[in-house]
């Protein structure tokens, strides 16, 4: 009816202004909402590929600077995004505010020990934020459950770049004997994303695909549908079919830089 098409047409409006005049503040509210809501990985996605389409900076998670929604900062006098700890997997909000008031009454974390002591040893602070639980004992929200994702998606890379070295410290630490060790040399950037991919569903700190002399980047939305156009991308999944004449080919997904998602048609001979 009338009336719901004029508010929809009212909110349509009005959050396209906000997008084209306010599009880091935009973003961040997005996010953050739907980190909230527990959709943090597929709504979080499709506005990081928006971000990403729009030239928008997101800057990975950090133990010091992330607040518990994604948040606005400047870097070379630019907005910037920095995500939320709310959207990695495992980090609730206990343990987020628990981190922030370590930080404001004791100050930022200046190494990985300096983290593991005031969380895990002298940690009188942390003991008097969260209290005692019902049965008066002291349940510290910090684990092996939280601790290795935030390693993973590079919260702690202002404090130490090697995640291998941080996982095989924080395994040390816990005495954990089951845990095989990493070769800390052996580290790569293969493996940084393949972290952030495992536990945030996508590339935030760069892209497989970030050079752009090797990897041209094409918007497909701007390409007129007579134009061949060369694009990279990463193939996500292969399938294969045949045709009523019993020929083999391939139906390839292949995800672009922005996170669009392009199907190809490949036959058997190529």
């Amino acid at each position: 009816n009338k009336s719901h098409s004029a508010a929809y047409g009212f909110l349509a409006y009005r959050t396209a202004w906000l997008s084209y005049y306010y599009p880091v503040e935009w973003a961040v509210a997005c996010m953050t909402i739907d980190a909230m809501d527990g959709n943090a990985k597929d709504k979080i996605n499709t506005t990081l590929n928006a971000c990403k389409k729009r030239q928008i900076k997101v800057l990975a998670p950090d133990i010091n600077k992330s607040n518990e929604g994604f948040s606005v900062e400047m870097l070379d006098k630019e907005k910037v995004i920095r995500y939320g700890l709310l959207g990695v997997s495992n980090v609730g909000s206990k343990v987020i505010q628990s981190l922030r008031k370590m930080v404001e009454i004791d100050g930022e974390f200046n190494s990985f020990e300096n983290f593991l002591d005031r969380v895990f040893k002298n940690n009188d602070t942390l003991r008097e934020i969260i209290g005692l639980n019902d049965k008066g004992k002291f349940a510290n929200p910090f684990s092996k459950r939280n601790v290795e994702p935030l390693i993973k998606v590079g919260a702690f890379d202002s404090l130490e770049e090697n995640r291998f070295k941080l996982l095989n410290q924080y395994a040390d630490f816990r005495k954990d004997k089951g845990c095989e060790q990493l070769d800390e040399t052996e580290y790569k950037l293969k493996y940084k994303l393949e972290y952030e991919l495992e536990i945030l569903g996508s590339y935030v700190s760069q892209h497989p695909l970030d050079d752009e002399k090797v990897f041209p980047y094409i918007d497909l939305d701007l390409v007129p549908d007579d134009k061949k156009v060369k694009v990279a991308g990463i193939f996500k999944d292969i399938d294969r079919c045949k045709s009523k004449n019993n020929k083999v080919y391939y139906k390839l997904t292949i995800e672009l830089k922005d996170g669009k998602l392009v199907k190809v048609t490949v036959f058997d001979k190529l």
